[in-house]
Formats: C-alpha cells, structure tokens, sequence
C-alpha cells in the first residue's frame, strides 16, 4: 500500500513535500544478506527430499528447505564418508540413490 501511494506521490510531483520525504524507504530486513539469497534462491525439490532423508539418518542438514547451504553440504560430506564416496558435499547421482531420493 506504501509502495502505491509513494508511486503516486512520485508520479504527481509530490514526493519533494516534507511529509512524504519524512517517510523512510521499504526495505526488507533481509536485503543484501545471505539469508536474502537463500530465499531468492529456488528450492531444489530432489535437495530437499535429501535433506529429509539425511535428517532421518541423523546427519543434520539443517532446515529442509531445498537449498544447499553450509549445514547442508557438511551433512552430505559425512554422509557421503559413511558410505566411502568421494567427499564433494554435492547431491550426485550415487549419493542421490543412496539416500533413496527419487529423480
């Protein structure tokens, strides 16, 4: 609602009035963070079927939110460990089966 009225007030010539120049601009509390890319981000549904997977097995991925993040990576390089594959921190295909993630 903000965001429409400053556009009106911008597109009529109003926005040099004090009162609207008193109003801050919107931001989110996110913005230029990396939790802000995380959720920009598209979530990665076969990821997330791994996260779950991982959580069951107790390797800690963190949130199943389909991103891959530093827990994430981690939880994958161990369980990757536990298995004696290559430590990459990646979702490949053996790791994939693995886990029982369905592509």
């Amino acid at each position: 609602m903000l965001n429409r009225l400053l556009c009106a007030a911008i597109a009529c010539g109003l926005a040099g009035t004090p009162a609207l120049a008193a109003v801050p601009p919107v931001t989110s509390p996110l913005a230029g963070t990396a939790a802000a890319a995380a959720q920009v981000a598209a979530a990665d549904p076969l990821l997330k079927q791994a996260q779950v997977a991982l959580t069951r097995l107790k390797f800690d991925p963190g949130p199943a939110d389909g991103v891959l993040g530093a827990k994430t990576a981690a939880a994958l390089r161990a369980f990757q460990k536990s298995k004696g594959y290559a430590e990459s921190g990646i979702l490949d295909t053996a790791t994939a089966q693995a886990l029982g993630v369905k592509r």
